[in-house]
């Protein structure tokens, strides 16, 4: 119970809504290598969009990215094309 306490709190002291933090856990199941992503610029949207940057190392670690994200009903799109960005 302790952890989840924890949890709570930083999210709270963070300026994270619950839905921007869905978008980030989301944005993390589809990165190869899950250490050291940060984000950027998460913009909370009606219809429950989420939106930012994140920055995370290539698939082989020797150089970090900057890309933008999408998030809406339960799927991330960390390459969105024009169609999920209209």
């Amino acid at each position: 119970m302790r952890p989840f306490i924890t949890l709570l709190v930083l999210a709270f002291l963070g300026g994270c809504s619950p839905l921007q933090q869905q978008a980030q856990d989301s944005l993390l199941s589809t990165l190869p290598d899950r250490r050291g992503v940060t984000y950027d610029d998460m913009r909370t949207y009606p219809g429950g969009v989420v939106c930012g940057d994140y920055t995370a190392s290539s698939v082989m670690g020797y150089s970090k990215r900057t890309r933008p994200f999408i998030y809406h009903e339960g799927h991330v799109f960390n390459r969105p094309g024009a169609n999920e960005i209209a």
